[in-house]
C-alpha cells in the first residue's frame, strides 16, 4: 500500500510529465502509452520483496526501510541476499544490517558493489540517517 499510493497513484499507468503536451492543438489525441514505468510492480512481485527483506532484516525493520524509502520493493530481490553477506564480511553481520536499515538505497547495491565497499559507505549511512529528517533542502542548509 505504501508503494503503490507513492508510485502508482492512478492504477498502475505512468502519470504524464507536465511538458509532454506543451505546443500542440487542442485537437491533438496522442497515442495511448501503455508501456510500463520504472517503478511498476505487481503486487506480487512487491510482496514476495518485501518477504525476502523480512527474511533477512526481520519485519519491523523491513517495513521502517520501506517506510523511509518505498522504491526499494522496486529493486531486485535477488541481490539483497549476496549484498548483505558482502557488507557483513567488510563490516560485520549485524552492523550491516544496522547500515542498510539507515540507508535503505544500499539494497541496490549488487555483492561486486559490496565488496567494494569502505569505512565511507558506513559514515555516510549516519549521515544519511541524520539528514533525511530535515529534507531535500537540509544538505544545502548546513554546508
Amino acid at each position: 500500500e505504501i508503494y503503490t499510493n507513492k508510485y502508482l497513484s492512478n492504477g498502475g499507468t505512468r502519470q504524464k510529465f507536465f511538458f509532454e503536451s506543451w505546443g500542440m492543438p487542442a485537437s491533438f489525441k496522442n497515442v495511448e502509452d501503455k508501456s510500463a514505468g520504472i517503478f511498476s510492480r505487481k503486487v506480487d512481485e512487491l510482496t514476495a520483496t518485501f518477504n525476502t527483506l523480512s527474511s533477512l532484516y526481520g519485519d519491523d525493520d523491513a517495513l521502517k526501510m520501506v517506510k523511509i524509502q518505498p522504491g526499494i520493493l522496486a529493486f531486485n530481490k535477488n541481490d539483497f541476499g549476496p549484498s548483505l553477506e558482502a557488507f557483513g564480511e567488510k563490516f560485520g553481520v549485524e552492523e550491516s544490517k544496522a547500515m542498510i536499515v539507515r540507508n535503505p538505497g544500499l539494497l541496490s547495491t549488487k555483492r561486486l558493489g559490496a565488496e567494494a565497499a569502505d569505512d565511507l559507505t558506513m559514515q555516510l549511512s549516519y549521515v544519511v540517517e541524520f539528514t533525511r529528517p530535515i529534507g531535500a533542502a537540509g544538505p544545502i542548509l548546513l554546508v
